[in-house]
């Protein structure tokens, strides 16, 4: 909210607060006609995998000492999703306005879900590999 409210985008649209309740997130953002990010990775993360909802990342005005104008963890996941980045807010209004603002990519979102639940289950049976060595039993 606050970088929402820095950059005058509190004005401009509805905005929510419900950090609190993960799934209410997913669905209002699913349920939304775009969804802007602004410097917020959960947010990225729950609206991409609404594939008919546009999504992208506005960067907000940061101070750092560095200059750095964006966050990497940020830029990594937009790059690996397909996820346009904007790094003002002039460039997203145009890009809005052309029609220019889609959803993440269907088949990169899904790919590192994929890549998510094999590292799960790996995980998983690492740990009861360990917990049966132990004379513990699996692992629930």
């Amino acid at each position: 909210m606050r970088n929402a409210k820095e950059l005058g985008l509190d004005k401009l649209a509805p905005t929510w607060e419900h950090w609190w309740n993960p799934r209410r997130m997913k669905q209002i953002m699913a349920q939304s006609g775009l969804v802007i990010s602004v410097g917020r990775l959960h947010a990225v993360i729950f609206a991409a995998p609404s594939f008919d909802v546009p999504v992208c990342s506005l960067a907000p005005p940061l101070k750092l000492p560095s200059g750095k104008k964006s966050i990497s963890k940020i830029d990594s996941l937009c790059a690996d999703w397909d996820i346009d980045q904007f790094f003002d807010v002039e460039e997203l209004l145009a890009a809005a306005a052309e029609g220019r603002l889609r959803p993440a990519s269907r088949e990169k979102v899904t790919a590192a879900a994929q890549r998510l639940d094999e590292s799960i289950a790996q995980m998983k049976a690492i740990m009861s590999e360990r917990l049966e060595e132990k004379g513990l039993g699996p692992a629930a």
